[in-house]
């Protein structure tokens, strides 16, 4: 093997259990915790959907999770911001494995 192979194989080595750390996902609890929190927050005031979704979002990153607008599946939409799948961990290796979805 040559030296840059085994330098990438250590790396991989190295990261691949930090990978598993933190859920990648958000549990569907907290989505919905934070659409009825949006729901509260909202009450009394003329909102739509889309004013909802980017307050459920708010909530979420404010829980570690950033909302990936997206691929074929999610968008800037309310649809997007209620579905687990839509989501990934704020953090460098949360955004890294976005990369191979």
């Amino acid at each position: 093997m040559r030296a840059p192979a085994i330098r990438t194989l250590c790396i991989a080595v190295l990261i691949s259990p930090l990978l598993g750390c933190a859920p990648a996902r958000p549990d569907p609890q907290v989505i919905k915790f934070c659409h009825a929190s949006a729901v509260t927050r909202a009450r009394g005031f003329p909102v739509d959907a889309s004013d909802i979704g980017e307050l459920v979002e708010a909530c979420m990153l404010d829980r570690g999770y950033i909302l990936r607008e997206t691929g074929p599946r999610c968008g800037p939409d309310y649809g997007s911001a209620v579905d687990p799948k839509c989501y990934h961990r704020n953090t460098a290796i949360g955004r890294f494995t976005t990369i191979f979805e």
